[in-house]
């Protein structure tokens, strides 16, 4: 006896499926995205760091980052993707790949800078 579905277009292997490339402009605009990244500034700016001060600094240039000041002031908050989207679409909404960053630090990335200092690892492999 046949299988009733091995006729259907998704289970044919011989198909060569194109995926389409993620929209990352969609995906920002979504009230969904902006909710997220908004929670997770405001995680940031509360965050108490080792010298008893608030707020994370700048993944890029560690200076601390003024959390009143509003976009497109250089020294605001920023959302900076540690494994750029560009190379890796499908980690925009991963949060373990998001960082605090000054607009202005964040806005002058190159294609081949990367954050400078990802942590310590938990031990030795």
């Amino acid at each position: 006896m046949t299988d009733l579905y091995d006729d259907v277009p998704e289970t044919d292997t011989s198909i060569t499926w194109v995926q389409r490339p993620v929209n990352t402009r969609t995906i920002r605009s979504d009230h969904a995205y902006k909710t997220m990244r908004e929670q997770y500034r405001i995680e940031c700016m509360v965050r108490r760091q080792p010298d008893g001060s608030k707020g994370d600094p700048c993944c890029r240039c560690t200076e601390r980052i003024d959390y009143s000041l509003q976009y497109p002031h250089p020294f605001s908050w920023s959302l900076e993707h540690i494994i750029k989207v560009a190379d890796r679409p499908e980690l925009l909404l991963d949060r373990n790949n998001w960082s605090s960053a000054h607009f202005g630090c964040n806005s002058m990335n190159g294609p081949d800078d990367h954050v400078a200092d990802t942590g310590e690892p938990s031990e030795d492999w």
